[in-house]
């Protein structure tokens, strides 16, 4: 019976002692993983709609190279941004 006894406030002593009874996590329990590298990703640019009559074939041409442009000038600075995080 003594035997029990000293086990088991062994085992108390062991259980307080370790931190792990508290409700609130043990302190080397927490994993802090930092962030490799934030993105500025900026706004997207928006594309108007717009609508073009027969015969304005060539504006309309002026009009979708000017709006590739635009989209390949946002995507080159995202692929800045991702090789800067690399």
């Amino acid at each position: 019976m003594p035997r029990l006894v000293i086990t088991l406030a062994c085992f108390l002593i062991v259980l307080i002692g370790s931190g792990c009874a508290t409700k609130e996590p043990c302190i080397d329990q927490i994993v802090n993983i930092p962030q490799k590298c934030q993105m500025d990703e900026g706004v997207m640019p928006e594309i108007e709609q717009r609508e073009f009559k027969k015969g304005e074939e060539l504006e309309q041409n002026k009009w979708v190279y000017g709006n590739y442009l635009t989209m390949k000038a946002y995507a080159e600075k995202l692929r800045a941004e991702i090789g800067r995080c690399k």
